[in-house]
């Protein structure tokens, strides 16, 4: 980094302190007003399908015919820390969005089956798991490394590197489930969000650690390139 003293982090790879949402820009996380829970029901016709270590199921629109993974947090915090991880997988997925970076579209839904808000995610027919050892390969994974340290993402790749699949249609790398960002771990538990430093854009290149298998290679003149990048289209209006 171009710092004369190595402790101090440049400026433009801090976030800016947090403001209130803004009426443009990124939304805040709200329930969806197209996506109706009374009109999802399970794609199997029988009990929906879990797949993840979260409650929840493969389910189908009947009115549109749209399939969703909707996905029930568990409340490992207390009271309706679920309905909170699902806020705020929802806010992270809107942020990469806004960054140019795929994710899964993602609505908020009061699910009756689970008694609490949930996440649901559009469905992405033929998507395939990509190998860890094939993931740095593709520039769309790589180029999201600082928003993945910004959101402090830890679990972005997924224990078995099972979190970011492949579009059958487009190619690209989608980041599938990010609710291990900010200030949850994936399985619900709290972690500090510190706002005026992001200590990921080392430990998240680390190959003894999940993700550093894939950012490994990621320089300090790609950290500051996608560093400018994040600045220039989140600033204090957006946060």
């Amino acid at each position: 980094m171009c710092s004369s003293d190595p402790a101090e982090e440049p400026e433009y790879l801090k976030p800016e302190k947090p403001k209130p949402l803004p009426s443009q820009g990124i939304e805040p996380p709200k329930v969806s007003q197209t996506l109706l829970p009374e009109n999802l029901v399970p794609a199997s016709g029988g009990l929906p399908e879990q797949l993840g270590t979260n409650p929840g199921g493969v389910y189908k629109d009947k009115i549109t015919g749209t399939k969703y993974y909707v996905k029930a947090y568990n409340d490992k915090q207390g009271v309706d820390s679920g309905a909170a991880q699902a806020r705020v997988e929802w806010l992270a997925n809107k942020i990469y969005q806004h960054l140019g970076i795929a994710t899964t579209q993602t609505e908020l839904v009061f699910m009756k089956d689970f008694n609490k808000l949930c996440i649901a995610s559009k469905w992405i027919e033929g998507a395939e798991k990509i190998p860890a050892e094939e993931q740095h390969k593709y520039p769309d994974i790589i180029s999201g490394f600082v928003a993945d340290a910004y959101l402090k993402n830890w679990d972005v790749a997924g224990l078995n590197y099972e979190n970011i699949v492949r579009d059958p249609t487009t190619g690209q790398g989608i980041r599938s489930d990010n609710g291990g960002s900010m200030t949850f771990r994936a399985q619900g538990s709290a972690k500090e969000f510190e706002t005026d430093k992001i200590p990921e854009l080392e430990s998240m290149r680390d190959p003894n650690h999940g993700a550093g298998k894939i950012f490994k290679g990621i320089t300090k003149e790609n950290i500051l390139s996608q560093a400018q990048y994040l600045v220039s289209k989140i600033g204090r209006a957006h946060v």
